[in-house]
């Protein structure tokens, strides 16, 4: 084999690798952040979910008491890619507010996703290995041609 076919051989093994790397490697996404938020109230609110502390789940349990005990009133949760939503947490809405009764007082449970999405320079890095394979399959097949 000749330097020249050598090279536009290298050419597309390179560009074809650049172009599926991209494309089949989804980009990093940070963790999604959950933070339930709890604050006394007077008494319940007719347009929130009603929830009683006897009735829910134990892991909203933990939160609620979690969030209560902290100083500012506020429990975050992380979640990392492809783990399920923590509790109450709903994908479609970023907030989502709860009345609960606890030993006979009524608190506020705002539970709150943020989803920060993929940075755009995760977007940046992969479109310039996109370009650069697209280039060298380009080259390659230039070389290809001319040969």
């Amino acid at each position: 084999m000749d330097s020249a076919a050598l090279a536009t051989a290298l050419l597309f093994v390179a560009g074809l690798a650049l172009v599926a790397g991209p494309i089949a490697a989804p980009a990093d996404a940070p963790p999604d952040r959950v933070e339930y938020r709890v604050d006394e109230l007077s008494g319940p609110v007719d347009s929130w979910e009603t929830l009683d502390y006897e009735h829910v789940a134990e892991r909203v349990r933990a939160r609620f008491d979690a969030a209560r005990a902290s100083a500012d009133g506020t429990h975050v949760v992380t979640v990392a890619a492809g783990e399920s939503l923590p509790p109450l947490a709903d994908p479609e809405r970023p907030v989502v507010a709860y009345d609960l009764q606890y030993d006979g007082a009524w608190y506020l449970l705002e539970v709150s996703r943020f989803d920060p999405g993929v940075p755009e320079e995760a977007h940046l890095t992969r479109l310039g290995a996109l370009c650069a394979g697209l280039l060298s399959l380009v080259a390659g097949g230039y070389g290809a041609v001319t040969a």
